[in-house]
């Protein structure tokens, strides 16, 4: 919500139950017609405080939140909603498998949410590392492989390992990938979304 003298951001929000939403907002003020204070309905309170010239933080508790509600049902966990635009929110949304989240994108479209599905991963098939790539990977770690500057290089870990240096690569690499993945789970969200 803006007008010429007071911008409203949300920072962010979270879901705290079945029904109710969290939600962190900055607003910039130029006139200082915002007041502070504790405000109180039904379904929701608002507490505003003034953080600098002109900018205040509202914490914002929704006892009716559809959104949290959606995905409380779905088994489904938001991890962070972050605004791209006044209009675009990037979610990163964790599902317990694949049906779970495509349950949750069809309710969210019955209930009229627009969204644009950026990525979608299931962490069990590519997260989970082979045992041989976690030693590999965890000898690597030790040993510094990883540092900067590097401790040990990959003929010298291979060695200890007893295998060759291409599987040796093979293997780290393989658990490289993998964790990368799920880097980017929580890098780049499962959805940008507005309603």
């Amino acid at each position: 919500m803006d007008s010429d003298d007071i911008v409203v951001r949300v920072l962010t929000c979270s879901m705290i139950d079945d029904s109710s939403g969290y939600s962190v907002i900055g607003i910039s003020d130029n006139l200082d017609k915002v007041r502070e204070g504790h405000y109180s309905k039904e379904d929701g309170e608002c507490d505003i405080i003034k953080v600098g010239a002109h900018r205040y933080m509202a914490i914002v508790t929704n006892r009716k939140c559809v959104l949290a509600k959606l995905i409380n049902a779905s088994r489904c966990l938001l991890v962070s909603a972050v605004p791209q635009t006044d209009t675009l929110i990037k979610w990163t949304i964790v599902g317990p498998s694949s049906e779970a989240l495509h349950e949750l994108r069809t309710t969210m479209r019955e209930n009229g949410y627009k969204f644009e599905t950026v990525a979608s991963f299931s962490i069990s098939s590519k997260v989970s590392l082979t045992s041989k790539e976690e030693s590999a990977f965890n000898l690597a770690m030790d040993l510094g492989y990883y540092d900067v500057p590097r401790r040990i290089e990959l003929d010298q870990i291979s060695k200890i390992a007893d295998c060759s240096k291409s599987t040796m690569s093979v293997r780290l690499r393989g658990a490289e990938k993998k964790i990368f993945e799920f880097y980017r789970i929580f890098s780049m969200g499962d959805y940008l979304g507005n309603k």
